[in-house]
């Protein structure tokens, strides 16, 4: 049993949940971290480069930014 000097649990009390709340989204914040990091190694991010750069200005605009070097995957220095 909890000791109410502790851990007030009196009828009503939001603050359990507000701390429950709390380090749910500290969690959450640093889940989403973690998976940005995997889906850009994974390669996500070079996808999205390219199809960003063909909205923008269609395959003319790809392929000024490949002969260039500007795509992401031309800049990212894989692991060996």
């Amino acid at each position: 049993m909890p000791d109410p000097e502790l851990h007030p649990t009196a009828n009503g009390d939001k603050s359990i949940f507000e701390c429950a709340i709390t380090c749910l989204e500290d969690f959450l914040d640093q889940a989403n971290r973690g998976l940005d990091g995997i889906l850009q190694m994974c390669g996500v991010r070079m996808i999205e480069d390219i199809l960003l750069r063909l909205a923008e200005g269609g395959d003319g605009e790809l392929s000024i930014a490949f002969m260039g070097n500007e795509l992401w995957y031309q800049e990212y220095k894989f692991p060996v």
